[in-house]
Order: C-alpha cells, then structure tokens, then sequence
C-alpha cells in the first residue's frame, strides 16, 4: 500500500524514519548470505548457484544485487550527512562511529574467540603465530582474510570473512561524496558539471573494459546514482506506473544479459520507491529502531564458515537458516554493545 496515489518528490517522501528502508537492508543482508552459502559448501569453483546467478548467468546474483541496494541507499544518505556536516572532521566522525565500533566486535571476536577455538592449531601455536596481529588490520578497514588454521580444510578455505571487502570501498565512496558536496554544494548546475567527467569515464569503462571489476565498479556507481538522487531530491518523483514498470524491465532484462544497464538505469528507481514510498509496516518501523542489517552482513560469512566446519555435509538450506539465525543474534549484540559504545563517548565529548 502506498502513502498516497499523487507522487511527490523524494524530498518530502525520503524524510525520518518512517520508510522501508531497514526492512529492505535486512533482507538484503539475508540474500548475501544465502548466495554465500553455495560458495561455502561448493568451494571456489562452485557449480551450485543461487536462482539468480542461474537467470542472469553469473552476472547478478543475490549477493550483487543486495550489495547494489547498499551502496545506492548508502549514496543518499550519506549525500544528506555530507550536507549536513559543519566540517569533514564531523563527518568523518559520524562515519567512523557507524561502521568501526561493530566491525571491532567482529574482528575481536573471531580473533580471540572463535579462532582459538574452532583453529586446526594448538593454542600456543595460534596465539604465536605472526598472522594473528595483521588481522587486527580489519579494524583500520584493510581487508585481511586468513587467521591461524581456521577454515582450512573448508570447502572455501582460509577465508574468515569474505564479506569485508565492501568496507574500504564504501569508506572510499564516503571520501568521494564528501568532497563532491566540497566542490558543489550540491548546487545542481556545478554538480553536473562534476558529474560530466564521471559519465564520460563511465562510458569509456563499458565500451573498453567491461566486465572487467564489474562486482566492485557497479555498487560505486549506483553510490554515484545515490548520490545524484539526493542532489535532486526535490525535482524527482516517482509514480506508480513508473516505479512498476521499472521493476518489469529489469525482471525481462536478466535472462537477456542486460542486468548491468537495468541495475544502473531502472533498478534504482524501483528501489528508491519501495523503500520511500509505500507505506511503512510494524515490522518496518521496528527494523528501522534497530539496525540489524549491517551486522547480519558482517557476521553472516563466518558464521557460515563456522556451520560447515561443524556440519561438512550439511544442506545449502540449512546452512543459510542456520546462518541467518545465529547472524541475526551475533549482529544484535555487536549492534548494543556499539550503541552503548557510541552513547558513552558522546557523553563525554558533550561534557
């Protein structure tokens, strides 16, 4: 159902916390983890896909396309908080806040918990071994996958969280979008005027390079497309017909070997109005105080990873329930002990 049959612009619709928008992360987050199931009991070269691998022919699958929602979410709002900081310290600040505290838990605990214990080595030998520091490196968002003998005899081995790529990516795109607001102001006119340059290397990617990084150039471009969307917040609305119509090209287009253009061109716009313009249920109020989504996503590979290990022949159904039920408790509790984390140093610093 949708808040009203006259469209109105995403400035007006886009506005609090009354909106899809945590509902559909959650979602997404669950979607990476089914995806990464395959891959977590094929190995590497994993035959077994999800259903939208198999449609689109390994060019989109639910792990893409949930990271695509991301990234194109996170260019909107990170634009509004760009807009919105007195200075880069401040918005640096908040970034950091965001994403460090639960991404600290994390790598503590994978670290000094579950490594120690679920490590092919002995304790001494885990707690000695040189590759047990330079994984701390996570922390500081420089992606290190490997800890002591942990998961190496998995069928994807060696790797504790593949999930952590995505991180210095976003941070970089939040760097971007803090200077384009420098540049800008997000004035319109000088906006495009930036943007241009970008298009023009846009189009030399596809006509030259591509698909070459395509799963890392895609979700930077729609944060681009994010980001557009909040500089012209108030011009863009989105009415049914086109929102669903959207959605239909896109669907048609997987099968053809055209989901690139459609989730740069037409999945945007349906995405933008799930999220901003049919109502908003409990459920979706509720999600939006709690802010699941991001610890599912960082949890939801090792603790697959963990399954396997325990359950060698365990079922990709099973595996991905089980998965996302013991992420959804782990992403919890980094979640409140992050808020308390934040609370208190906000505390001090207003003191």
């Amino acid at each position: 159902m949708q808040k009203g049959l006259t469209s109105a612009p995403l400035s007006t619709t886009a506005v609090g916390h009354e909106n899809n928008l945590a509902l559909i992360r959650l979602i997404c987050a669950f979607g990476v983890i089914v995806s990464h199931s395959y891959a977590l009991i094929g190995g590497i070269n994993h035959s077994e896909k999800d259903l939208l691998s198999t449609i689109t022919s390994d060019s989109l699958g639910y792990g893409a396309f949930a990271v695509g929602v991301f990234f194109l979410f996170g260019g909107y709002l990170i634009a509004g908080s760009a807009e919105r900081s007195k200075t880069f310290t401040s918005f640096i600040k908040k970034r950091i806040l965001r994403i460090i505290p639960e991404l600290t838990f994390l790598v503590l605990m994978l670290a000094f918990v579950i490594g120690p214990l679920a490590s092919s080595l002995p304790p001494a030998q885990y707690f000695t071994n040189p590759s047990l520091p330079v994984f701390l490196l996570n922390i500081a968002l420089i992606p290190v996958h490997g800890l002591p003998g942990l998961f190496n005899s998995n069928p994807y081995p060696n790797v504790v969280d593949g999930s952590l790529w995505t991180l210095p990516v976003e941070f970089s795109c939040y760097l971007l979008v803090f200077l384009s607001f420098k540049l800008t102001h997000f004035d319109r006119n000088k906006y495009l005027k930036l943007s241009a340059p970008i298009a023009l290397l846009v189009s030399i990617y596809f006509i030259i390079l591509y698909p070459y990084q395509i799963s890392v150039i895609r979700p930077v471009l729609l944060y681009w497309i994010g980001t557009t969307a909040y500089v012209f917040k108030d011009s863009i609305r989105i009415p049914n017909p086109l929102a669903l119509g959207s959605f239909f090209v896109f669907c048609i287009s997987l099968p053809i070997g055209w989901s690139d253009a459609t989730m740069l061109a037409c999945f945007p716009v349906f995405m933008a109005w799930l999220a901003f313009s049919v109502k908003a249920s409990k459920a979706s109020l509720l999600l939006n105080k709690l802010e699941l989504s991001y610890g599912v996503y960082l949890w939801g590979w090792p603790v697959g990873q963990l399954v396997v290990l325990l359950h060698p022949y365990i079922s990709v159904k099973i595996l991905a329930l089980a998965t996302i039920i013991f992420s959804l408790i782990m992403g919890f509790i980094g979640q409140k002990l992050a808020s308390r984390l934040v609370n208190t140093i906000q505390r001090k610093q207003a003191n």
